[in-house]
């Protein structure tokens, strides 16, 4: 593990996977949200011209903030995975979408 300044912030990159699930684990639920949703800002902002390249990483992390973008981003990244014949991938994200955007109608009831 190691820090680095990025753009005068800290950040952590992680030498080895097992390592960064298991910091990763000992983060708060909230605080997690959090990051993921500073992360998808950043990231939102960086490409800015180019959000369809980035609508899976994108979801993901909207998603994992409990932000209501993950949902259009995750529509995005569907397209994107059919238009290149990545059914599987295409499936998985049209899946998530529907989950999506039926939690705020089973929360309704």
């Amino acid at each position: 593990m190691r820090e680095a300044l990025e753009s005068g912030e800290r950040a952590i990159q992680f030498r080895h996977p097992l390592l960064q699930e298991a910091v990763y684990a000992a983060i708060l639920h909230k605080q997690r949200r959090d990051m993921h949703g500073r992360t998808a800002a950043v990231l939102e902002k960086l490409y800015a011209g180019r959000l369809t390249e980035q609508a899976a990483v994108l979801a993901y992390h909207f998603d994992q903030a409990g932000d209501p973008r993950a949902l259009s981003y995750t529509v995005l990244a569907a397209d994107a995975e059919a238009r290149r014949y990545a059914n599987a991938e295409a499936v998985a994200h049209y899946s998530r979408a529907i989950e999506l955007w039926s939690a705020p109608m089973r929360s309704a009831m």
